[in-house]
């Protein structure tokens, strides 16, 4: 008997060694997936970016970048589906701010004078005849102004982080260069809806009428149509423009600058760490999207030889005079857009750069 119970109670002994030796494993095992699932990369969150040109364009390049250099710096738990065109951008992008600022899309880099008719201040840079050239432009973005500005699109419910460019407009017709008014005089033009711009070309005596580049440059051909105003961006992405279409005239009545922006509560949804890495990427690809857009109208650029095309500039006393005939368009539409505003650019503008 005495040996019996001995033996019962090496068992009984050994059976909880066992037990505990399985319990200290399973929490063992517990810990271990619960670190490896802490270490392991978050799953990635797709999102819908707008954009408003193919990838062989500066707009769709910009966006592209900005994608590419999102999901390496969020080591992939960000990454951005880059669309043109979305069809809740509406034509010309006039319905992407909307869109953006409602979340029906997520991410865009988008046109400040598309934009102009939901934050009326970006109108500012369809003033006619305000900003000449890229370097007034870059003045005016990278001012208290532009933060201004950007401030105003955040009120909004979009987050802006960083400035791009759609580069310069330019005009054709067959006959020749346009840097008068009397060139313009009666012509039936394609041209943007945006309506500061319109109503420049309508004091000029320009018919404007907008359509999609494709098809003006049909109508082009065919001879519906007396010329046509494009962004020099859309030229060199676009086919060949029609014969007779072999001069081309520097616009200088309007810039476009491009914004990198995020949907606001989207933005606010990410953690601090990934906010920063999305803002430093659209900084670097606003950089770069607006060099390669300036860079289609330096004279030696290759697309012009491809094309057959040639690029002529307004004069220093061309360009007063075009200014001093729109300025009462400039005065109207500064009033809609801000006096203090207008009067800040100006002031900003006056300031060597």
């Amino acid at each position: 008997m005495i040996g019996l119970v001995r033996i019962n109670r090496g068992r009984n002994n050994a059976d909880k060694r066992n037990g505990w030796i399985d319990y200290v494993t399973k929490r063992f095992v517990m810990m271990l997936t619960a670190l490896i699932a802490l270490c392991a990369p978050a799953a990635a969150e797709t999102y819908l970016l707008s954009t408003g040109g193919p990838p062989n364009h500066p707009w769709g390049f910009g966006a592209r970048y900005w994608a590419e250099r999102v999901a390496q710096r969020t080591e992939g738990r960000i990454v951005f589906n880059v669309v043109p065109d979305l069809p809740q951008a509406g034509i010309d992008g006039d319905d992407e701010f909307a869109a953006l600022a409602a979340g029906r899309i997520d991410a865009a880099v988008g046109s400040s004078l598309a934009w102009s008719g939901d934050v009326p201040s970006l109108a500012l840079f369809a003033l006619p005849c305000l900003i000449d050239g890229p370097g007034d432009l870059e003045a005016l973005v990278t001012s208290p102004l532009g933060s201004a500005l950007f401030e105003d699109v955040r009120a909004l419910g979009v987050e802006p982080l960083a400035w791009g460019d759609a580069g310069a407009w330019a005009i054709a017709a067959r006959t020749g260069p346009l840097t008068q008014s009397r060139d313009l005089a009666g012509l039936t033009l394609r041209a943007p809806a945006y309506p500061p711009l319109g109503e420049a070309l309508m004091v000029l005596g320009v018919d404007p009428i907008a359509a999609d580049l494709r098809l003006a440059l049909t109508q082009a051909r065919l001879g519906m149509i007396d010329g046509i105003m494009a962004r020099l961006a859309d030229l060199a992405a676009a086919s060949r423009p029609p014969d007779g279409y072999d001069t081309w005239t520097v616009w200088p009545c309007v810039a476009e600058p491009l914004v990198l922006a995020v949907n606001r509560d989207l933005w606010l949804s990410w953690s601090l760490q990934d906010r920063t890495a999305v803002a430093q990427a659209a900084l670097e690809a606003g950089v770069v999207q607006a060099r390669r857009a300036r860079g289609l109208v330096q004279p030696d650029a290759p697309w012009m030889q491809v094309a057959g095309i040639r690029l002529v500039r307004f004069t220093p006393d061309e360009a007063a005079t075009l200014s001093l005939e729109l300025s009462h368009i400039r005065a109207r539409w500064g009033l809609l857009v801000g006096p203090d505003l207008v009067l800040e650019a100006q002031q900003t503008l006056l300031t060597p750069h």
